[in-house]
Formats: structure tokens, sequence, C-alpha cells
């Protein structure tokens, strides 16, 4: 049997060169390369054929389940790698899914390249089986969202979000009908929850939902139903004028 490749996508320098390191001491594995965004993964995905791949869930330019989405030809198995121990993962582990939390633990890492080991062809169909289920459930409009703020617990429809706000550890919710709900986690914990079918992170402090915008202006703003003008950063605007492309 050939020595498994692995392809690491990890965007965060000091995480990447950690798994690199870690990868490294493992003989019975073969480290090919590092990937940092989305058309980077794809591009040595496609070239190298890697056979297990570390993947960071978000990445600068979107989520890793756009690179699954891009790729047509899935032969490799994946082992996520997340900030956030939210439902989504927890959803992902249940289905015999590995994924490793920041900070990378060793001892989880090694755990996980020993449970691909053991039975890779397994671990491959059913990886493929819930990755598909995952994103047929962050499809649906319908879904719903649970907020935690300060004094309450809020559910609502994750179609009645127009926009979200990053303030430092807090995030505020711009939705339907004028009402704002202030969240007590990070915006980087809704980037990586959020369908990123339906919503597109425009700025560093910014997340909008495709469905409320009503006009791209050139001069770096999206326009969302309310009004609101909402700025597009010069690093993420040919990425979110190709997604709105695509609408």
């Amino acid at each position: 049997m050939s020595i498994p490749k692995i392809l690491i996508v990890e965007d965060e320098a000091t995480i990447r060169k950690e798994l690199e390191w870690l990868v490294g001491k493992r003989p019975e594995f073969i480290l090919l390369e590092s990937a940092v965004c989305i058309e980077d993964a794809v591009k040595k995905i496609n070239k190298l054929k890697p056979d297990l791949i570390l993947m960071d869930i978000q990445l600068p330019d979107g989520t890793a389940f756009e690179i699954l989405n891009q790729v047509k030809d899935i032969k490799f198995s994946v082992i996520f790698i997340t900030a956030f121990n939210h439902f989504a993962i927890k959803a992902i582990k249940h289905g015999a899914i590995d994924y490793l939390l920041k900070p990378i633990d060793e001892a989880e890492l090694y755990e996980a390249l020993d449970n691909y080991n053991n039975d890779h062809s397994f671990y491959t169909s059913k990886q493929l089986e819930i990755i598909n289920e995952y994103q047929k459930s962050i499809k649906q409009q319908n879904s719903r969202i649970c907020i935690s703020t300060l004094e309450s617990i809020e559910f609502f429809k994750i179609t009645d979000i127009i926009y979200l706000s990053g303030d430092g550890s807090y995030t505020h919710f711009y939705l339907q009908g004028g009402n704002k709900i202030i969240s007590s986690k990070p915006l980087k914990f809704y980037e990586e929850l959020l369908p990123t079918e339906h919503f597109i992170k425009c700025h560093q402090s910014h997340i909008v939902n495709t469905s409320s915008i009503v006009r791209y202006l050139k001069s770096g703003f999206i326009v969302v139903n309310n009004g609101v003008e909402i700025p597009v950063s010069t690093r993420r605007k040919e990425t979110v004028v190709r997604l709105l492309s695509q609408l």
C-alpha cells in the first residue's frame, strides 16, 4: 500500500508551521505542500492528488466547504481545523469525521491521523456522506439560528438577517423589520457557522446576506435593502465581485 500524502490548508502561519512540523515527524505520511486560500487549495488538490487534507474551515476568501464544492472528483479525506466547537462541528464529529480545535494539540492530531490510517477507505466514504448531508442542511432557506445575548437567547431564521457587523468580541445582527441583536460572540464565530451559499464576508468587520443586497457600488460599497452602505475591503473586492456575479 502506498504511503498516504497529506496537504495542509491553513492561512495562519503559526498554525500552518506547527502542522507541517508535527506531520513531518510521522514517517508513515508524506507531507506534500501547504495552501493558504481557496484558490491555492483547489489548484494544489487537482495537481498533487492528496489522500488526506488538514483543512481550516475558515479561510480569508471563504470556507472549506467552498473548496469541496469546487473540486469535482473528491478522492481524499479531510480532517477539519477550527477555532470554535459549535454545533456544526459537533455534527461532523458525530458522523465519524475528525476535527482539530485551535490551538493544535499534538496528541489529538496524531489520534486523528491514526484513525485515518486504520481504515481510510471507510473514512473517506463515510465522510463524503456526512459532508453532503451537512451541505444540504445549510442550504435550507428556513434554517434557524440561536443567538446568545447578555440578557436572553434569541431564535430567528437566517433569512431574517440583513448583515452582521463585528465589534471586538461582540457581533451586531441587523434584521429585517429594523430589529438589532447584539451577540456576545465574535464575528469569526458566525463566519464559520453561517452558510457561505447565502452570506459573503465583504470586509473584516462585515458579513452580508446575499439575498438582502440591492446594489453594488464600484466605489467599493454594497447597498442592502435597509439602505445601509457596507464597505468592501480592497483585499476582498475581487472575490466579492466574482461571488455577486454568480448570484
